[in-house]
């Protein structure tokens, strides 16, 4: 995460916010030439403050440097329910940047973990095969593709908090791929083979 890029951020969101702002949180473990991903605590959360912050925002947004994620305040106490995969993730790698740390406190029950780890290995399972299905030339593949790697990283982090372990390079290769490119249909064929692994050994922890 880019700490030195975010903190600029961070108090042009005080100035424009003032005591509307309850914490603002880097997090993310990803390259510095990735998007900074920012979470952004507000109370009220209602539509005159969001403006503000989109006002305060609008640069590094514009030039897609910022993926803000935006929660009313106690918010992300009540997402480890629905986003389990998603905080630990976050509390994995963040850094708070202004208020108290929205995350510390956080906890996701073991088996909601496990539910969500495998949510989103079957979506990204189900969306690779519908590729390879249809035969598309790796440049046509290339959003589909994004989209799997981006939630692969907060799956494997997922299942390294369940303690699993999934023999097999291919996330990683997948990860590694510029975002300019596509895959060929080896590393898609062994992507598949991979997630199928791994959604069978999360799988068989329900009955364990």
């Amino acid at each position: 995460m880019s700490v030195d890029e975010a903190t600029p951020w961070a108090e042009a969101l005080r100035e424009a916010l003032g005591s509307r702002l309850v914490s603002v949180t880097v997090y993310g473990d990803r390259p510095a030439s990735a998007p900074v991903r920012m979470c952004i605590e507000l109370d009220p959360c209602d539509y005159d403050t969001l403006r503000a912050a989109g006002d305060a925002l609008s640069g590094p947004i514009a030039r897609g440097r910022l993926l803000p994620y935006v929660v009313a305040r106690g918010e992300l106490a009540r997402l480890g329910d629905v986003f389990p995969v998603r905080i630990v993730a976050m509390r994995s790698h963040h850094r708070t940047l202004l208020g108290d740390d929205p995350l510390v406190a956080l906890t996701v029950p073991r088996e909601r973990l496990r539910t969500g780890v495998e949510q989103g290995l079957r979506n990204h399972l189900i969306r690779l095969r519908a590729l390879l299905l249809r035969g598309d030339d790796p440049a046509r593949s290339r959003p589909a593709l994004l989209a799997v790697a981006e939630g692969l990283g907060e799956e494997a982090l997922g299942l390294a908090t369940l303690g699993v372990t999934v023999p097999g390079d291919a996330p990683q290769r997948l990860l590694a791929l510029p975002t300019s490119a596509g895959a060929p249909r080896e590393l898609l064929h062994d992507v598949v083979a991979w997630l199928q692994r791994a959604v069978d050994t999360v799988d068989a922890m329900e009955d364990a």
